[in-house]
């Protein structure tokens, strides 16, 4: 309060300032004043990216309106140049090793509460999950984990990836332009090669996502236009922040927990696990995430409806456009 009181009037003021425990208790009472947590980490609120979002919407109905030079095709009444089926969305999401066990539950009272892991620093980020999804339709492109490191496996080790489940490796574990042509070659191309109806790929402004290389073998590989999203206001207006990358995260929280309930199982966690056993589990969990969350096409609809990636040349479906964020919305 002080800090708020020297912003608004000098250091002398704030000095002058006395309040106890009990007044600012009756204070927070009196204006409905909660201590929250800080729900949204981005570098600009929503209502600050209102103009930017609402340009963004206004300028993808126009490019729904256009055509490809040389084209014969008659774009949809409703839908324009891309059909639901024909618009894909592709993020980042970081993955930890262990998920969901921030709680559990102790006696009442008690001043500490331990969680078991297997070893410190397990749930901060261990891999990337790179996810493209599509707004209408099965879900054809795989979700692939990228592991540190430069990819010296055993064969072994590969046979027991989950098979719905591509993996790269990159020193930090994370995807960078080199590792986006790879992921396009493996595992972009092979579902979208025998589509040869024109796509586009909601994209963030990351920069190996920028690159002319991405944009060109999308483009030439499976005719794919990668349309960029507004930077900074990608969490309103991308699907898979606006939900998917959240409830994957969950359900494999969810795997993790039903492998840790056999006690051969319990008994590796107490342990430690290796990094090779680590990198096993993971796919194996993340494939089954995603092979439930797949099966639910209106959960992948309506975030695409939600964020406007699935806007109409006509205007209906309008009224679903609701940016996180962003009261009554219009554009």
């Amino acid at each position: 309060m002080k800090m708020q009181v020297e912003c608004c009037y000098g250091k002398e003021a704030a000095q002058n300032v006395k309040a106890s425990s009990n007044w600012f208790q009756r204070f927070k009472k009196r204006y409905n004043i909660t201590l929250r947590k800080r729900t949204n980490k981005k570098r600009d609120s929503a209502e600050e990216g209102r103009e930017t979002i609402q340009k963004f919407h206004r300028e993808l109905r126009k490019a729904l309106k256009s055509t490809r030079r040389r084209s014969n095709l008659q774009a949809d009444a409703t839908y324009g140049r891309w059909l639901p089926e024909q618009r894909y969305n592709v993020d980042q999401v970081p993955l930890p090793f262990v998920i969901g066990q921030e709680k559990t539950y102790e006696s009442s009272g008690s001043k500490q509460v331990w969680v078991s892991q297997p070893s410190s620093g397990l749930d901060k980020r261990e891999a990337t999950l790179q996810l493209c999804i599509k707004a209408s339709g099965s879900q054809i492109v795989k979700p692939a984990i990228v592991f540190r490191g430069k990819g010296n496996i055993t064969p072994d080790e590969k046979l027991q990836y989950d098979k719905d489940v591509d993996v790269y490796f990159q020193p930090s574990a994370w995807m960078d332009e080199e590792l986006t042509l790879q992921w396009v070659k493996g595992t972009l191309i092979p579902p979208l090669k025998s589509d040869d109806k024109e796509k586009v790929l909601f994209a963030d402004n990351v920069g190996f996502q920028l690159s002319k290389e991405f944009h060109d073998i999308c483009r030439k590989e499976i005719n794919t236009v990668v349309y960029m999203l507004p930077a900074s206001h990608t969490d309103k207006v991308q699907p898979i922040d606006a939900g998917c990358g959240m409830m994957i995260k969950k359900k494999i929280g969810e795997a993790m927990e039903r492998w840790l309930t056999v006690e051969a199982h319990l008994e590796l966690w107490h342990n430690k696990t290796t990094a090779r056993m680590r990198r096993v589990l993971m796919t194996k969990w993340t494939g089954e995430a995603w092979r439930e969350i797949r099966e639910d096409k209106e959960f992948f609809t309506k975030l695409f409806e939600k964020t406007g990636c699935l806007i109409t040349v006509d205007g209906s479906g309008d009224s679903k456009i609701q940016p996180q964020g962003l009261i009554d919305y219009a554009f």
